[in-house]
């Protein structure tokens, strides 16, 4: 460190621990013990269920890299495998980690703050600068926009970055304010560690490098040359990952670049970006009036129109006032400077599924904090001017805000302990959320099945689909509910509307064909368990699953007359499952049914060359071929049939059916697209044609 940076530091002398900085800190840490003492009754919902309640994956514990996966949030996720090997599905310990973080993290910013406001070119006297510390870290440690990051599960890795990221700045201010050459380079390189560690936690720590750069050039150095300057190595530590990084996946694993890209379903940059003015303000409201705290705001740029450009403008000014105050190297122009930094990954030119979320404000809340805490601290210093009388109020005003904050707190706590309890307090404040509307059904559906009625759910599930015609789970549980109330038309409707954005999960297809098979529409209940079996074929050893849908299978194309590939699937669903009582007497049946026809084919051929130009005779040959499983041969009987007679709409209906089983819809669509001419009251016909729009 340069001589002239040195005397700059130690005007202010070293900063020893007093007994009032442990009784702080012990103030600091019973506030958030008492704020969040009800979180660990908080339940797993929405992301929590796939990524930890479902995910094998959290159950090896080594070698470590299993659990981590190949997220880009590995240290967050392993913590998650040591809470699962510890408590399983029990959520006691998971809440106590992240407590224990939270509150870490509460200690880390007090160090900061306290340090921070003792620079000279900050400048604050020991004590004042120890009070200011405190009122900040006690506000943002019982402040309840926190309560998503801190009692949500899955958001732990917020929590944890923002523990790096906080003690990477902690890190350097030691390094500053050491007394030693050793000293400071063991502060710049535990600065360092913690930055990597961030790394591993969540993605918003890559603004780090440059928060700390501003906080140099502006609180320390007051030049923005120097800081490069005097700690150029460290600055190369924090900026390398983002060069070797990408080096080495492009030598290594190319692909891996794709997880960097928006998922499927964002909006489009600018549709993203517009907006964001909005929710900046959005922010700030809840940070400054935290009453209606959303699990889900779901928010849509469409429901706000008129105060996007509002927004936009004032939000702009904001940014231009704090590029002003940073060009003068104001410490305000900082706090500014890290407010935006923090929200720049979630929310600038890098399109997320959501618009807004709650927890995303959890590291971004203390620049907020510390702007209200020295705002305050201005005032009073103008408007009081005895020290004993503005210290007292000072402290009034912190113990009021903190207990009125403590109890929005525990308030917002006891909503995460159930998800009913949840996601009906999300529908009431954000009824027009289709996720929100789902979820509810879900978490309604066990007491709804209990009570002997799935209506309240299923009421919620159509609720859903209704507002996103698109939400495949909404329709394939509201299909469900109508297939155990014996309401097929209604199942298939739904199921149908469920396969529209392409989905081709096995187990819609196969409801989506029963719900067929029942209303007796068997062609195409027949082409859609042909999915169904092409979709299971990808997952192995499936084989009461396969059983069941090949019996299903057999049972339709015996409906349909082709009795021998009929046999075929339910002689294969008994090898695969010899306990299925079904199939064994479908197949028991189809046997004999199959013995007939042998005799019929012949004496339908001789018929048929007796009597070329008849077409009963033609049909009834085509029906016994393809009774016999003789497909192949059928079709062009049944062609030469219709041949004879254009008008038979019953032989074109079965001739339809017969390329349905074949794969060939471009001859089924043909054939019953004209028996529709014929006669439109067919309505096989019309439902076949309709499933292909």
């Amino acid at each position: 460190m340069a001589q002239r940076e040195r005397r700059l530091i130690e005007t202010h002398g070293p900063l020893p621990v007093t007994r009032a900085d442990w009784l702080y800190l012990l103030s600091v840490v019973v506030a958030g013990c008492v704020a969040y003492h009800n979180s660990f009754a908080g339940a797993f919902l929405l992301d929590d269920l796939p990524w930890i309640v479902h995910n094998p994956d959290l159950q090896v514990l080594w070698p470590p890299t299993v659990a981590m996966g190949e997220s880009f949030r590995p240290l967050a996720f392993y913590s998650l495998a040591v809470n699962r090997a510890i408590s399983g599905d029990n959520v006691w310990s998971y809440h106590a980690l992240t407590l224990l973080l939270h509150l870490l993290a509460a200690l880390t910013l007090y160090g900061l703050v306290r340090r921070t406001l003792r620079l000279p070119r900050v400048g604050a006297s020991g004590g004042g600068a120890a009070r200011i510390a405190v009122a900040v870290s006690l506000i943002w440690v019982v402040h309840p926009l926190n309560s998503q990051a801190v009692t949500y599960i899955v958001q732990r890795s917020e929590v944890m970055m923002a523990l790096a990221y906080l003690f990477t700045l902690y890190g350097l201010v030691r390094a500053i304010d050491a007394d030693s050459d050793r000293s400071r380079r063991a502060w710049l390189a535990a600065s360092v560690l913690a930055f990597y560690a961030g790394l591993g936690c969540k993605e918003v720590i890559a603004t780090a490098p440059l928060t700390l750069y501003l906080f140099d050039a502006v609180a320390v150095s007051g030049s923005f040359a120097a800081p490069f300057r005097r700690r150029a190595a460290f600055y190369g530590f924090l900026i390398a990952p983002f060069l070797v990084v990408p080096a080495v996946w492009l030598a290594t694993n190319p692909a891996r670049f794709v997880l960097l890209a928006p998922s499927a379903g964002t909006p489009a940059t600018f549709d993203y970006v517009w907006p964001q003015g909005r929710v900046l303000i959005e922010y700030l409201r809840l940070a400054l009036w935290p009453l209606d705290l959303n699990f889900d705001h779901c928010w849509h740029p469409a429901d706000h129109a008129s105060t996007l450009l509002p927004s936009f403008v004032v939000v702009s000014a904001l940014l231009v006032v704090t590029i002003e105050a940073l060009r003068r190297r104001a410490f305000v122009g900082w706090i500014g400077a890290a407010f935006f930094l923090v929200l720049a990954p979630s929310s600038s030119f890098f399109p997320l599924g959501d618009y807004m979320v709650e927890h995303r404000m959890y590291l971004a809340l203390i620049p907020c904090v510390v702007a209200a805490v020295l705002g305050c601290h201005a005032v009073l210093r103008r408007a009081v001017r005895p020290s004993g009388a503005r210290r007292i109020i000072a402290w009034v005003l912190v113990a009021t805000t903190t207990s009125g904050l403590v109890a929005l707190t525990v308030q917002r706590n006891a909503v995460y302990s159930d998800p009913m309890r949840m996601w009906s307090d999300v529908v009431a404040k954000s009824p027009k959320n289709p996720r929100a509307q789902f979820n509810l059904g879900l978490a309604l559906l066990p007491k709804s099945e209990a009570s002997g009625g799935q209506g309240p759910a299923l009421r919620h599930f159509l609720h859903a689909a209704e507002l996103m015609p698109t939400h495949v789970k909404a329709h394939t549980n509201a299909g469900t509910i109508y297939f155990f109330r014996s309401r097929y038309e209604k199942a298939a409707e739904h199921y149908r509307a469920a396969l529209l954005p392409g989905d081709v999960a096995f187990d819609l297809l196969n409801n989506y064909g029963s719900a067929l098979q029942a209303l007796h529409r068997h062609a195409r209940a027949v082409a859609v368990f042909e999915r169904a079996l092409d979709q299971l074929a990808r997952e192995p050893e499936q084989h009461a699953k396969e059983a069941r849908l090949r019996n299903n299978l057999g049972f339709c194309y015996a409906h349909l007359g082709v009795v021998a590939t009929a046999v075929e699937h339910v002689r294969r669903a008994v090898e695969l499952d010899p306990d299925l009582k079904e199939a064994r007497t479908n197949l028991v049946r189809m046997l004999v049914a199959l013995q007939a026809p042998t005799l019929a084919v012949e004496r339908c051929r001789s018929a048929s060359e007796q009597q070329p130009e008849s077409f009963d005779v033609r049909l009834r040959l085509a029906r016994a071929l393809a009774a016999h499983g003789l497909v192949g041969e059928a079709i062009p009987v049944y062609l030469d049939a219709l041949a004879l007679d254009p008008s038979g709409t019953s032989a074109r209906v079965e001739l339809a059916r017969l390329h349905v089983v074949t794969g060939d819809r471009e001859g089924a669509t043909r054939q019953f697209r004209e028996a529709l001419r014929r006669d439109p009251s067919i309505d096989e016909a019309t439902d076949y044609l309709e499933s292909l729009r």
